[in-house]
């Protein structure tokens, strides 16, 4: 029997949320920005984390997503296209505390050259869960959005309680600063948005009465 379903739509917030900069020893956790930069000659480089608790998110049942993000400064505007990169299941810093993490010990030494190590692995190593084109013209309170199926894959091959996101620019401009809300940036922080398949109550009642109805037959033939 076939069970209709219908979407329910849920919301998360961040339970951690930072940005690491390249050939710094500084933990950033303290502000209310994530920037993303990318600059020539391995220079001051910021890739963001955030991380969401995803325990009650239930794999294989998602069926869209988006990652929205506020912009909370933007100086030397240019065009820039931003990466949504997705630390899997257990994943070195899935789980990482935005209160010690540094560059130092996120798990890679630069966006620029790969040097095997596992972060450095995952933005090297594979496409992104999605991409947003950012235009000069944009300002401060727009919205980034990802989304697509890479996302929602993703979300799906979850089976711990980490979400955990990194937010990079394939754009190198060594002027170019974005800075995103963080969870502290209230009103500005980041959100996770998805959707779930949930099995309308007429058609549980109905695959219910239907497994009822079969336990009965397969008793009267006993």
């Amino acid at each position: 029997m076939a069970i209709a379903s219908q979407a329910s739509a849920l919301s998360l917030t961040p339970v951690a949320d930072t940005y690491v900069q390249i050939n710094s020893t500084a933990n950033n956790s303290a502000g209310a920005l994530m920037l993303v930069k990318n600059q020539n000659n391995n220079a001051n480089e910021r890739i963001s984390f955030l991380r969401f608790d995803g325990s009650e998110l239930t794999a294989g049942n998602v069926e869209s997503a988006s990652l929205d993000l506020k912009i909370a400064s933007f100086s030397n505007k240019a065009n820039m296209t931003l990466q949504l990169f997705g630390i899997p299941d257990d994943g070195f810093n899935e789980a990482f505390d935005a209160a010690t993490i540094t560059y130092a010990n996120s798990g890679y030494t630069t966006i620029d050259e790969p040097d095997n190590n596992v972060l450095d692995d995952l933005l090297f190593g594979g496409a992104p869960l999605a991409t947003f084109s950012l235009l000069n013209s944009a300002n401060v309170g727009d919205t980034i959005s990802f989304s697509g199926a890479g996302l929602v894959d993703f979300l799906n091959a979850n089976n711990n309680s980490d979400i955990t996101f990194l937010i990079t620019t394939s754009t190198i401009h060594d002027q170019v600063y974005l800075g995103l809300g963080t969870v502290e940036n209230l009103g500005n922080e980041p959100v996770l948005n998805y959707t779930t398949a949930v099995p309308e109550p007429s058609s549980m009642t109905l695959a219910a009465l239907g497994g009822l109805a079969l336990l009965r037959l397969r008793r009267s033939r006993n």
